[in-house]
């Protein structure tokens, strides 16, 4: 177990890395490598050092105080650790149970309500293939950035509250992630500038840039050497709770640590206010809550549910477009079972239709009294902006590397209306007037994304395997109109 001391003044325990030269250190005790003896001041064990160390390197063979010289070592990201022997930090591992019981540290929190929300009910569940290094998780804009600085063009980092996110056609394998952040609401939006808490709904809250995880948050791990039924929990130098578990699926482990940490999940407070049975939560929640969402929006939209069931009749007409495609039977097929499954989700929604409306609406209050916006990630400016870069790389490669007749004139509008979308006090994460100008100075698609990466460090989102179909399509002829079939389906234009 690691032991706090306020300030440590000590000549040693430092594990460095130095142009791909390990030099280690004890207390004036010199072995048989290049080593380092420096004295200076570093805080609490297990902190990020963070500043340059004056160090005395050997020379020579002698073992002699006097045989050394002063060296100037950058501590930029190193971190202060109690034993050479342990990888950075040691702490001690502990065998719990996976069951509902509480972790020995954790308080029961206020249950989570589908009519009034409590801020203290609330956790946020991040799903990610990457670890939270120095306990920040960080955009993929922020985290993949080249060594040019050039980063992709999503600035935000989206949460689901008190679940994971639900999986879906065109999503991730969120199921299978390996590792899942878990953080209370309260906590992480205080830690957070007011500018930088956007909002979203409750299967996709986002935030801007960086988030800095509280004490009392806990990322749960894959790792297949744990045995079934059991976690092991251990903690980071940053004091947050590490919980490691073999379930392949994630997502259920994720459940049972939100209920460990004295939370509610968010299906076990929707079953209990429709009273409804396992195989109706099933079905219920196999849509994730953005498309629920969508379908609430439709179902208003069409005028009521019978003229839903029509709509989705004739959605279904309408896939041969993707016939001519790569892929295109298997694109139709997922479609139609899509179509299918909401036929069946439709009738649930009759069913519980009048308590299925009360939580949109709770959430709603929720977010005007807290300054949060209440949209589809879909709708707000940041992915239409995150759409319009992403879509020069699209025009590039199906057009030809041509802008067609007014495929240009499209973009410029969609990323003004972007900027004039923004919430007071927000921003997009890059200057876009100047992304507006670089389109509008571009000969080519080619020249804009050059022009981006060059004077924004801005580059397109990569697609996912899904999207690349698009990638394949000989434009020809038909280019721009494939293109602009697209911007209809991400919303531009």
């Amino acid at each position: 177990m690691i032991l706090n001391r306020e300030s440590v003044y000590i000549a040693s325990l430092i594990r460095l890395f130095v142009t791909f030269k390990q030099f280690y250190t004890r207390k004036i005790l010199y072995i048989n490598i290049k080593e380092i003896g420096c004295m200076v001041n570093l805080g609490k064990l297990g902190v990020v050092v963070n500043k340059d160390i004056v160090a005395w390197a050997k020379v020579g063979k002698s073992n002699s105080l006097l045989a050394t010289k002063p060296v100037a070592i950058s501590g930029s990201g190193l971190r202060y650790a109690p034993k050479l022997e342990s990888d950075v930090f040691q702490t001690t591992k502990k065998l719990v149970k996976a069951d509902n019981y509480l972790f020995s540290w954790a308080k029961q929190k206020p249950e989570f309500s589908m009519t009034q929300l409590n801020p203290d009910s609330l956790a946020l569940v991040h799903m990610t293939n990457y670890y939270p290094k120095d306990g920040q998780i960080l955009s993929t804009y922020m985290a993949g950035k080249t060594a040019e600085g050039v980063g992709a063009a999503r600035t935000t980092i989206h949460f689901a509250l008190n679940k994971s996110v639900t999986e879906h056609t065109l999503g991730n394998a969120w199921n299978t992630m390996d590792y899942a952040i878990i953080a209370p609401f309260r906590e992480t939006v205080k830690n957070m500038p007011k500018s930088k808490v956007i909002g979203g709904i409750q299967d996709d809250f986002f935030f801007q840039d960086v988030v800095k995880l509280p004490k009392e948050s806990v990322i749960v791990k894959y790792n297949p050497k744990i045995g079934s039924g059991d976690f092991l929990v251990s903690e980071t130098p940053e004091g947050i709770k590490l919980v490691e578990t073999s379930n392949r699926k994630l997502n259920e482990a994720v459940n049972v640590v939100i209920n460990k940490m004295g939370y509610t999940t968010y299906n076990d407070a929707l079953k209990k206010f429709l009273g409804a049975s396992e195989s109706e939560m099933q079905l219920l929640t196999s849509r994730p809550a953005t498309e629920v969402k969508e379908i609430f929006n439709q179902i208003k939209i069409s005028g009521g549910v019978n003229a839903y069931k029509e709509l989705l009749q004739e959605r279904l007409k309408s896939l041969d477009i993707f016939m001519d495609m790569p892929n295109g039977k298997e694109i139709i097929n997922q479609n139609k079972e899509a179509i299918f499954k909401e036929m069946e989700w439709i009738k649930l929604y009759e069913k519980f239709s009048e308590k299925l409306d009360v939580f949109p609406k709770t959430w709603e209050n929720f977010c005007s009294k807290k300054g949060y916006i209440n949209e589809l990630h879909s709708q707000t400016p940041w992915f239409k902006a995150e759409m319009g870069i992403n879509a020069i790389e699209i025009i590039e490669k199906v057009n030809k590397n041509s802008w067609g007749d007014n495929l240009k004139q499209i973009l410029i509008k969609s990323l003004n209306d972007s900027m004039d979308a923004l919430p007071q006090g927000k921003n997009l994460g890059y200057d876009v007037k100047k992304v507006v100008k670089i389109l509008e100075e571009s000969e080519t698609p080619k020249i804009a994304k050059e022009r981006l990466q060059k004077e924004l460090k801005l580059k397109p989102m990569p697609p996912r395997s899904e999207a690349q179909d698009f990638y394949k399509i000989d434009g020809d002829e038909d280019g721009e109109d494939i293109v602009e079939l697209m911007f209809q389906f991400f919303g531009l234009g």
